[in-house]
Formats: C-alpha cells, structure tokens, sequence
C-alpha cells in the first residue's frame, strides 16, 4: 500500500524489551528475532521473550540461511549456528557484522575490518579475503558475483573465490561512508551528503544527488522496487531515516521523505514486506510502517496529550489543555501560547466557536459575552436560547434566564454530560440516564417521560448523544446504542471488551468510536478498526474533530493523529484492464492498466496462471520467462484497502514448443538416457563384483593365517615348556642336591640357584601369556592370584588376599593381558620396597563394560617410591596409556591401586559367542 503517512512504534525496556542496547533483527521462521545486550530476543508484535541465554552470550549479529539455520554472531562465542534446538559453534573468533545478498554471506568485525569471512564448500566459516592492516574506514557491499571493498579513492573487487579482481572504474571526491549493491546498481554515499549511484554494467551511466542538508550517509537499504532507505548521521549524535524514491529508469530522485529522525545511533535496519524495523545504540527498537494516519507523537514534538482542539481564523488547528494552546504550523511544529483564561470547554454552534471557562463564555475573538458558564447550545433563535453545563439545563428567554432542570434543586439528579436537540425536543445524558424535554405550545419547555429510555438507561451513564441521519446515536462508557422511533437497538461493531471515551460522526455521516483498545469507524457497508498494529500511535483513542477541509484530528493518549476519511469513500472496486500482450519465444511480457478515479496508488493486485493461488503483484505489468510450451490463461484482480476483489480480468496465450520439445525428440533422448544407465550400472556391478571377489580372498587368507599363527603359539608354548621348562627344572635340583649332598657353601652355587628359579619362573610366564588360551580375563585373574600367593609366601609378615566378582572368560588382547601382568608385579614390588605394610588386598570384578582390579595395601604411602625418582609409578602410567586403561592411586589407609580397563567390545563379542 502507497501510504499516505508513516506511523512510527517504539519499543525498549519500558516495553519488555531486556535492554536498550539493540544490535541487529532478523526474521526466523516467522519470527522476528532482535540481538540485545540483553540476550537474543523475539518480538511478536506485543511481547518480547528472551532465548537461549546460555547457548547465546551477547548476540550482535543475525544472518538467516534459508529459513533453515540462524547464524548468531555473537561478542563471546564467535559465530554460532542455530538449527531447531540445537547450537553449534562454528566459528569461534569475533565477528560483528555481516551482509547477505541472497544465498552470499559475507561477516568481519568491523573494529578491524581486515579479515572477510565466508561459507566454504562444506559449509565452514572460511577466510575468504584478508588484508594486510586494520582499517576501520573501509566500507563493504556484496552481490552474487562479486564483493566490493571501498578504501580510500579505491573500490577493490574480489569474486567468491577470493581472487582479487580489477578495480571497480569509479573514483570518489569524498570518503565513502556507505557503499551497497541492489540489483544491477552500486549505490556510494559519503559524509557530505551527496548520493552516487552507478551501472555495474556501464559504469558511465552515473547519477548523483546531493541532499539539502550535508548529513553523513552512514548506510543504505534497499525498500520497494523504486526506492531505498537512506540512513543519515547528524551531529550530536541524530540519526535519521530517509525513503528515497527513483523514477522508473533510474535517472532521476524524484521524491524524497524523512520518516525518522532520532538521538541515537542506528545499529541495523531490518526489512519486512512494508514494514521497517530500526535498531538503535541505547533506546530499543522503531517500527515504521505505511499507514493512514500522520501521527504527532507527545515525546517527538514536546507537547502534552491535549484537551481540546478547534481550527482557528487562519486554517490552523490549535491543539489545547486548560492553561496553554499549541498552534501547529505548515512546517510541522508547534507554537505554545499561554491562554487568557483557564479553558473548561471549546464547542462550535451555527458555524460560531465559543470558549468556556469556570467564569463565563466567550466568542471566537476571546470576548466575553456571558457571565455564565455553559458546555454547549441547543438550541437558537430570536431572542431565545437554551444551552446546558454540568449543573443545569437553561433557557435565555426574552432577556430573562430559566433553568429547565437544574441537580443543585434535586439532589437525586446527576450532572449533565451530553445534550442533543431534534425534532424540536431536546435531550440530555446525565450520569444516571437520559432526560426528554419537548417545547409546548405556549412556549414552555417541560420535561416529558419516555419510558423506553428510562427502562433502557435507568442509573446508566450516558456519555454522548450524537444525531446521525435520523436517528440518535448514545454511548455508554461499554455500548453505544441507536434510537429511533422510540426503540433503542444495540450498535455492533465489536465483541471486544471495551471503554468508550468519545464518539463522533463527521461530514459524510460515518461513525466514530474511540475507546482503550483503539478506534472504530462505522460506514454503510463496513466496519473498520484501527489500532497500534495498523496505524495508530496508541490504542487510548480520546477524542474527534473534524476541520474544514475535512480532515480528522484525532487526539490520542501519545499525542494526535490525523486522518482524512476521504481515504475510505472509495467503495468499488477498482477496473482493470489488459493494455498490451507482448510474446517473445518462451517470454511473455503483459501490462495491465488500473481505471479508478480516487487513490489509484493505492489499489492492491494480485494475479493468477492456470487458475491456481492468487499472488500479490505491486506493478502494474507481469513478466514471465522460461515458460514450457503450451495455452496459459492470467487472470488479473484489483481491490481498494476497503473495497471486495474487482471481477478477475483473462488474457489466454500459447507458447509453441521448440524442436527439442517434441514428444518424439524427448522419448528418443530418454531412450537414450535410459541405455546410458543400464551401460553404466553394468559397467559398475562388474567392477564391484570383481572387488568384492578381491576382498573375499584376502579375508580367507588372513583368518587362515591368523588360525595358523594361533595354531603356532601353542605349538610353541607346548615346547618351550616341555623341552626348556623341564631342563631348568631339572637345573635348580641339580644345584640343590649339589649344595646339600656335598655340603658345599658357595656363592657361585647359591648365585646358579637362584638365576635358575628366576629364569624357570620368567620361562613359566612366558609360556602362559604366549598360550591363547589364557588371553582371558578369567584366566588373567587366576594368575595374578597365583603369583601374588607364591610371591608373598616368602615374607612371613605380609598377609595376602584375594577377591574376585562376577568374572568371565571375556577374551582379550595379549597386550592388555601382558602389561597388566607387568604393571602388577610392578606394584607388588614396590609395596615390598617402601609400603612397610602387613596386608595386600587384590580385588577385581566385571561391572557393566569395564574390568577393575583394585590392589590396596596398609603401608605408610607411595612417599618413597617417589622420592626414587619415580620410575616405577611412571612405567607403570605408560603401560595403562598404552593398551587405554585409566589408573589412579588413592592414599587412604595405605595405597590403593585402581586400573580400570573399557571391555564394551570385548563383551560384545563373548555375547555373540
């Protein structure tokens, strides 16, 4: 919708919003989502709610891939991707900004602006360009193709590949403070105020434009087709926002319009359709969107919510509380001028305005004409008035007053708020009802009981009586009512819980209802509702006047609002008709023209192809290319804000088909697709057949060598034990009986006795470990069970225990099994060296996928053991490291060893087995 008026909404803390600190906002499947100090926050319209504050810490910056996956730049956690609930950290250094140009991205932090980051292949945030040094005034854009660096008197351009290309051929006087690609032009704006825009294509087509006011153009945002938003810095720290609107061709601005002016820095501007979301350094967030309603904001202009308001002598409306009037000018500002009088009331009566205060009544040129103080007139005529105030109901009848009803003379009665002549009766809305008094023939007024409308209103507040055509409009603080030959029917418009503050009817006889929850307007054939979501600056809707030229000021409880309601007279729907068809190979090109008289620019279309879903469509023409061969039917329809769909409009074409768009070419190219396949998909089993056979052969060579080898470790185990074990068993009793029989007491005997049991025993470990029968757990237990009795026999002192739970035969690797052989008696060694202990407790048990063995001792401690340089507990670690087995040493009544050894695998297999 072409607007007439921009309605501007502001949002921050006093809101809901977490912080005032806003940095970027971005659309999510269907969310708007708003990066604050605060947190990463999403705004409905209403309510804001903070998200994942522990996944996302200080968000500065929003980029949406496809409506899939959010990408949430953030100040402490790099760049994080959000898909469904899941984060992921994708980058991890700080980036701040980012630009997106359809499916492109580009990020940097803009306090450097030295390394330029994209999507790799993979989807990785990659170095796409990097420079040699920070400069923090180098200002960037993208587009499909290429990415633009202004530096200086330099535009660089690098293409997504990161290679850097010939400089774009424009040279700019002045620094360039904001650069940006939108369609086939490259925008420039610098700190003079001055706007470039240039053909990528032929940069000799270049246009300029400087603006009347030499603010810096600190960013720029494409809007509608023809038009951009143009972002000002001012000094003290303004910033405004500008629409700037092009002619068809691009050869001219031929409008342009402020639309926000605020003392703030702006951090990001956020599109929506119409809609336009601001971000701001310190005070929330704006929305600006096309609307009705021009509105004059209490904060923006410095003025309060006013009282009254008339037009004055000049055409000027006067906006006033009781003490000060503010007249606006034709520049749009206020000036403020203290009233002579406290004001209690303005009203207008036979084309006259009158000014009442507390003391008397005034005319339009502030002069007394009363003493007395009156709401309103009745009723004129020669010689013979009746006008009303809060207190009574009066009559100035040939020089002489006659209060007609007066509360100060019945205390039952209520104070007067509304009255209404017609017919020649006069009507009066108190707070406890309606009264009724008619004129008699002998010139007298009396009051007349009417009993529809006591039973109807009886002790009801009545807050306005309205004439409407030919009947009466009363409003209740909840309901208005019609009245019409004495029967009283409820007026519906609306099933909202609602307060009335005002109604009014205006020159055309529409129908207006202000309320808490907005305003209403009532026509013949529709009901319209306004509020904060379509237009107003507030939903405390007070009050009404309509001026001269027949706009309505509405008064509101931000300031005022003004409207014209000729904007809603255009009832029919709007003629469209087909201008001209263009048909061109598989391009059609077909324009349409729009035949209404009112507000043309504001009619919305919408188009179809085949009878299928109605699409929006803002221009007046249709373009469509790549069309397959065949009879199209586009049907067009137009329709005005407040007006049904026009009858659709069809224009019928069709598209013949190119040679290879022949049913016959088509069936022998697939024919020929299909041969391609089969060919290949033949080609293929063959070479994966062929490499299965491969596979298949060398995994029967390996598990009959691995069988072989198996086979091969028994057979040795078996002869080493039979053939060398029973040699240096026999050697050890040779040299005891050689020691006892002769009684002979050498060292060198002893020496051979001892070497010969070291080696018998050494041998004897060998044998097992080498024999693959014994790569068990349980079989690992049974031997260092055995060997921790036999070692301990030896010393009288030192009481050995043993527990074992739940053990299996689970197979494991002789590697586990040998350094978990060694580390034990590693261990056992060094509680005979240092523990000084009594007891050695070896526990070990199977519990869910892990083996345990636990080998606690009484000793004073590991002190001495590491006080030896340590090497035992450091052999001991490196043997666990090597086969992946966690060890700890606990000092608690001694030392306790723990090894713990992961058997998921293991156990796994002996499941199966």
């Amino acid at each position: 919708m072409y607007a007439q008026y921009w309605t501007q909404q502001h949002y921050n803390v006093e809101n809901g919003l977490p912080d005032n600190y806003t940095f970027a906002i971005e659309k999510f499947q269907d969310e708007l989502y708003i990066a604050t100090d605060g947190g990463l926050t999403t705004f409905d319209g209403v309510d804001f709610k903070i998200h994942h504050r522990k996944e996302v810490r200080y968000p500065v910056c929003l980029v949406n891939k496809n409506d899939s996956i959010l990408y949430i730049s953030s100040w402490l956690d790099g760049i994080i991707a959000k898909q469904k609930q899941e984060f992921t950290n994708v980058y991890a250094e700080r980036v701040n900004r980012a630009l997106q140009y359809q499916d492109k991205v580009l990020f940097y932090n803009v306090y450097q602006r030295n390394a330029f980051l994209t999507f790799n292949k993979e989807y990785v945030v990659d170095t796409l360009v990097s420079e040699n040094y920070t400069n923090r005034n180098r200002r960037i854009a993208i587009d499909i193709d290429a990415i633009y660096i202004a530096e200086g008197q330099t535009i660089k351009t690098y293409d997504w590949n990161g290679n850097q290309q010939t400089p774009f051929p424009y040279q700019p006087t002045a620094p360039v403070e904001a650069i940006r690609s939108i369609n086939s032009l490259l925008f420039f704006g610098d700190q003079h105020g001055n706007l470039t825009w240039i053909s990528k294509k032929n940069p000799e087509q270049k246009q300029s434009y400087h603006f009347k006011n030499s603010y810096t153009i600190q960013h720029i945002e494409p809007y509608k087709k023809q038009q951009i938003i143009v972002q000002f810095k001012h000094r003290a720290e303004y910033s405004s926002l500008c629409i700037v609107t092009f002619s068809d061709d691009f050869s001219k601005i031929v409008n342009t319009e402020c639309i926000l002016t605020i003392k703030y820095g702006i951090s990001d501007i956020f599109v929506d359709d119409n809609i336009i979301y601001v971000a701001s350094y310190g005070n929330g967030i704006y929305k600006l969107f096309p609307s009705l309603f021009k509105s004059y904001q209490k904060n923006d202009y410095q003025i309060p919510v006013p009282k009254f308001c008339y037009e004055n002598d000049a055409g000027n409306m006067v906006f006033a509380t009781e003490n000060v009037s503010y007249t606006l000018q034709e520049d749009n500002t206020f000036t403020p001028q203290k009233n002579k009088f406290r004001l209690n009331t303005i009203f207008e009566f036979q084309n006259e305005r009158y000014f009442s205060s507390h003391e008397g009544l005034y005319n339009s040129k502030l002069e007394e004409i009363s003493g007395c103080r009156a709401n309103n007139f009745l009723y004129a005529a020669e010689k013979d008035t009746i006008f009303y105030s809060k207190y009574w109901l009066s009559r100035f009848h040939r020089g002489e007053r006659e209060d007609l009803f007066c509360i100060q003379y019945n205390r039952k009665a209520k104070k007067i708020n509304t009255g209404i002549f017609t017919n020649n009766t006069i009507h009066i809305g108190t707070q406890a009802g309606i009264r009724k008094f008619s004129k008699s023939g002998a010139d007298t007024w009396a009051e007349e009981i009417d009993t529809v409308l006591q039973q109807t209103f009886a002790q009801r507040v009545v807050r306005k009586l309205l004439k409407h055509k030919n009947q009466i409009i009363i409003t209740t603080p909840y309901e208005a009512f019609t009245y019409k030959e004495n029967a009283v029917s409820t007026l519906q418009f609306t099933d909202k819980n609602i307060y009335i503050n005002d109604t009014f009817v205006d020159s055309d006889d529409r129908i207006y209802i202000a309320s808490n929850k907005g305003l209403w307007i009532l026509t013949d054939d529709f009901t319209y509702h306004f509020n904060t979501k379509n237009g107003t600056n507030s939903d405390n809707i007070y009050s009404f006047y309509q001026d001269s030229k027949g706009i309505v000021w509405i008064t509101t409880g931000n300031g005022i609002m003004e409207f014209n309601p000729q904007r809603l007279q255009v009832m029919e729907a709007p003629k469209i008709d087909i201008h001209q068809t263009t048909i061109k190979d598989d391009q059609v090109h077909i324009q349409f023209k729009n035949s209404t008289q009112y507000f043309a620019e504001d009619v919305l279309f919408e188009y179809n192809i085949n009878n299928s879903e109605w699409r929006k469509r803002n221009l007046q023409q249709l373009h469509m290319s790549n069309l397959k061969p065949g009879t199209y039917s586009v049907s067009f329809r137009g329709k005005h804000l407040n007006s049904n769909w026009s009858a659709p409009v069809t224009t019928t074409f069709t598209i013949a088909p190119k040679w290879y768009q022949l049913t016959v070419i088509k069936i022998f190219i697939f024919i020929v697709i299909v041969l391609l396949l089969l060919g290949f998909l033949w080609f293929r089993l063959r070479v994966i057949k062929r490499r299965n056979a491969i596979l298949s052969n060398e995994i029967d060579r390996r598990i009959f060598l691995e069988h072989k080898v198996e086979h091969l470790r028994e057979e040795v185990a078996r002869d080493f034990h039979d053939e060398i074990g029973n040699k240096i068993a026999s050697v050890i009793g040779l040299s005891n009986n050689l020691k006892h029989s002769e009684k002979i007491t050498s060292p060198k005997v002893d020496k051979i006795t001892s070497l010969s049991k070291e080696i018998y025993h050494t041998a004897k470990d060998f044998v097992w470990s080498l024999n693959p029968k014994n790569n068990n757990i349980e079989s690992l237990c049974k031997y260092l069970r055995d060997y921790g009795e036999n070692f301990f026999d030896l010393f009288d002192e030192i009481d050995f225990l043993y527990q074992e739970i739940d053990i299996f035969p689970i197979d494991i690797s002789y590697t586990k099994s040998r350094n978990i052989i060694l580390a034990y008696k590693e261990i056992l060694a060094n509680i005979i060296k240092h523990s000084q202990a009594t007891k050695v407790t070896f526990k070990a048990y199977l519990y869910e996928n892990t083996f345990t063995i636990q080998i606690q001792d009484n000793g004073i401690g590991i002190e001495a053991a590491i006080s030896d340089n340590g090497n035992g507990l450091k052999n001991i670690q490196k043997r666990m490291e090597m086969i992946d087995a966690e060890m700890s040493i606990e000092k608690s009544d001694g030392v306790c060893y723990t090894f713990v050894l992961d058997v998921e695998e293991e156990l796994i297999k002996y499941i199966e087995s």
